[in-house]
């Protein structure tokens, strides 16, 4: 392991000012070209892996120090600078900041394109974030375009089933249903699903976002017999990859309670938001489905209900 690399790693996620500033020390210090390309290319693997990790605004910092050093190390269309604005816009879009990233995703994929050609790694990378970018801003059909390309693209590079490949189907699948062709979406949604699982196994972020845009088309679609299984493996998908607590999950669990409250299964609604129970969307949830429970029993049932909320009663504490 280099000595950038062992000043950086410790430091990822705890002081990401002072980690650029060791690399700026260290950079200072290795003048040899190899040596310089080499730390380059660990600060990037840094940026990378804080973004794995969800921390964007951590790496943002590495990203742009391995950009700039790299531009001008290598040149602005060099691979590896490529690669470095590609992890930088990455992070600034995951922040939310569109409007700064759109213009260099679009400059971005246009050199990708003609320094490495269509049917490259980094060049369907670039395509799918500028994708990404357009759907947000509702050009479904601009994003259409570039996603249809780039799954042809990696396809052709991995083979169907592969990781990559995979990802850019379900971006594309997203944008087809947002311009309302459900049904074509539901055909390619179903494939994804169960190639994802196959692919990713069940504990994965990619097997989710698979559930979750199947569950939901099917939801939309009022095919609430087929949405609920598919409702219950994404629960279970999130919580093996997140956690039971954790913010897709409730998500998850959420979108399975209101399939079953359509249903007119209000009852078996309610024990699945009880561990989740001090969650405060699953308070509101959890009210209107026992209130629709106590509705469904009866007026004795519902007055009974209310009885126990009147203003002058008050529980007993102590």
């Amino acid at each position: 392991m280099s000595g950038l690399n062992k000043m950086m790693m410790p430091m990822i996620g705890v002081d990401e000012k002072r980690a650029v500033y060791a690399f700026d020390k260290a950079m200072a210090k290795t003048n040899p070209w190899a040596a310089q390309l080499h730390d380059i290319s660990e600060c990037e693997k840094v940026a990378a892996s804080m973004i794995r990790a969800g921390n964007y605004r951590g790496a943002e910092p590495f990203a742009k120090k391995a950009e700039a050093a790299a531009s001008m190390l290598l040149g602005a269309t060099h691979p590896m600078t490529l690669s470095a604005r590609h992890e930088l816009g990455v992070a600034m879009a995951a922040q939310g900041r569109w409007a700064e990233c759109e213009p260099l995703a679009h400059e971005l994929e246009q050199s990708c394109r003609s320094v490495l050609g269509p049917r490259h790694e980094l060049t369907v990378r670039a395509a799918c974030q500028l994708a990404k970018l357009q759907a947000v801003r509702g050009e479904h059909h601009e994003a259409e375009v570039l996603l249809q390309e780039a799954s042809r693209s990696s396809v052709d590079l991995y083979g169907r089933k592969h990781p990559h490949s995979l990802r850019v189907a379900l971006l594309l699948s997203q944008v087809i249903a947002a311009q309302g062709r459900l049904d074509e979406a539901r055909r390619r949604m179903e494939w994804e699903a169960a190639a994802s699982e196959e692919t990713f196994g069940g504990a994965s972020h990619d097997t989710v976002v698979a559930l979750s845009n199947l569950a939901q088309l099917l939801t939309e679609q009022g095919s609430l017999s087929e949405a609920e299984p598919v409702s219950r493996r994404r629960v279970e998908a999130s919580r093996a990859a997140y956690g039971a607590q954790a913010e897709a999950t409730v998500e998850a669990t959420m979108q399975l309670a209101e399939v079953l409250q359509q249903q007119g299964r209000q009852a078996e609604a309610i024990p699945l938001l009880i561990p989740l129970s001090r969650h405060p969307r699953m308070q509101s949830l959890a009210r209107k489905l026992a209130k629709e429970v106590a509705m469904q029993q009866g007026p004795a049932a519902t007055h009974e209900e209310e009885a126990g909320r009147q203003p002058g009663r008050r529980e007993r504490v102590g």
